[in-house]
């Protein structure tokens, strides 16, 4: 798959297999994609996230609050080549395409790559919206535990 790296002078990074079985519109896609990365600064953001990762490492709340991130980074530059684009099936079936371009489909599925695919590509599609909902039973039980935590320490 395309790549970005770098912070201050980034570059897109094409494998060959990329480059020779593509269309111009999904080319287009692609740099849409990874130039929506650098605009958004998301490899410098990357870096200091996985600092706090490694001094966090032992947190699993860290680690799911890290996953978050990156697929909101991921839905962002997506909108904006949806932005850019009016061909939202397009845009899916060539994220598809380039997932399983040089793996099985049984691989493909069993890593993490379909952990950010599968929402990416039902968010581009408008079948699921995926918003992280608090209910107030949740928001309740936080400030009570917030309270009794202050109490406990004024104490």
């Amino acid at each position: 798959m395309p790549i970005l790296v770098g912070i201050f002078r980034p570059l897109i990074l094409f494998p060959a297999s990329t480059l020779s079985g593509i269309s111009a519109e999904q080319l287009e896609m692609i740099l849409l994609h990874e130039l929506a990365h650098v605009r958004r600064w998301d490899n410098l953001i990357n870096l200091l996230q996985r600092v706090i990762e490694a001094v966090l490492f032992f947190h699993p709340v860290v680690w799911r609050l890290s996953n978050r991130v990156r697929l909101e980074r991921e839905h962002c530059c997506d909108t904006t080549v949806l932005t850019h684009i009016n061909a939202p099936q397009n845009y899916a079936e060539m994220l598809v395409q380039m997932a399983f371009t040089n793996s099985s489909p049984e691989w493909v599925l069993g890593t993490s790559i379909s952990h950010q695919l599968i929402p990416r590509i039902r968010r581009i599609l408008n079948q699921e919206e995926d918003r992280m909902q608090v209910s107030r039973k949740m928001i309740v039980a936080s400030l009570s535990a917030l309270a009794s935590l202050v109490i406990v320490a004024v104490v």
